[in-house]
């Protein structure tokens, strides 16, 4: 136990300081709507026992203030008021800009580690080269949990805290006819977020097969993906992405950093569309990389000796 702790020690104090972050960040979400909710409440009642006072007169505007208060005091906030607080505003820095990197840093982390260390070249007398790429994926796939399990902890205390129905005024994220099927909503918006948490495994893995130095791999992929979201960006604001793409053109639909926004100005079935598309060229790409098996094992070995 103690050799296990010692040896994966970096990993489970980099996802504890994730899952912390996360924590934190819906509590502080929770806190705020029930805060808010709070002060609804007394204004309300502070507004029905100035109404019912007939001893004092109070001008029109505040009467049409307070009958506008009362008419929404049973108003809560909904789930998706919930989930796209806790997903966009709490959360956003570490699910958003850095999810590609929650899930490569412990993914890369063993992956590099075979790759550099010329432990395929010893493998490979035991064993085949399909053999050693399943141990490698099966590494790097071991924590492709880590965002879907943020997901479903962000879901589940939206579901306890917010009201199924939309009833609120507050606007929301998700403004599709899909919020009013709130089941299918986060069937889709699990799956939507596994294949993102696939698609960056997959990224990565294609990195490390040309860059083994763990650093250095963390920082290539993020700074590639993030010019391709830039290229997918500026594409979709040219005139050649209206040509093919027309109404679907537009920065928000071509979004790949970002698995919590389930964005549905364009369609939630576009929206599956494009992460499946995306989703499937990553995995074509992890083929191409790892499909020759000899100039994988020159550059391992070249590594590992010339260190």
């Amino acid at each position: 136990m103690f050799k296990f702790l010692k040896r994966n020690l970096f990993i489970i104090v980099f996802i504890i300081v994730v899952f912390g972050y996360v924590f934190n960040g819906i509590s502080k979400s929770v806190n705020e709507f029930q805060q808010i909710d709070k002060r609804k409440e007394n204004i309300a009642l502070k507004c029905e026992t100035d109404l019912s006072d007939e001893n004092n007169s109070y001008s029109d505007n505040y009467i049409k203030y307070c009958e506008n208060i009362l008419s929404y005091k049973d108003d809560k906030f909904s789930f998706y008021n919930y989930l796209s607080d806790m997903a966009i505003e709490k959360c956003g820095l570490v699910v958003g800009y850095l999810g590609l990197l929650v899930v490569l840093v412990p993914a890369l982390y063993y992956v590099c580690r075979l790759l550099k260390n010329g432990y395929i070249v010893n493998y490979l007398t035991r064993k085949n080269y399909l053999s050693f790429l399943k141990c490698l994926f099966g590494k790097a796939y071991r924590f492709v949990w880590i965002l879907p399990l943020i997901a479903i902890i962000m879901i589940c205390v939206s579901l306890k805290y917010g009201v199924i129905q939309n009833n609120t005024n507050t606007l929301t994220l998700w403004m599709s006819d899909i919020t009013n099927n709130i089941y299918l909503f986060i069937i889709l918006y699990l799956i939507n977020v596994f294949m993102y948490s696939c698609m960056f495994i997959n990224f990565g893995l294609i990195v490390a097969r040309y860059q083994n130095n763990y650093f250095l791999s963390l920082v290539l992929s993020y700074i590639i993906f993030f010019g391709l979201e830039l290229f997918l960006e500026l594409f979709s604001a040219s005139g050649v992405c209206n040509v093919f793409f027309k109404d679907y053109c537009g920065g928000s639909f071509f979004n790949i950093m970002d698995a919590f926004t389930f964005n549905d100005a364009y369609g939630v079935s576009s929206l599956m569309l494009f992460s499946f598309v995306m989703l499937v060229i990553s995995f074509v790409g992890v083929f191409l990389a790892y499909r020759n098996q000899e100039k994988l094992v020159i550059k391992s070995e070249r590594y590992w000796r010339s260190k």
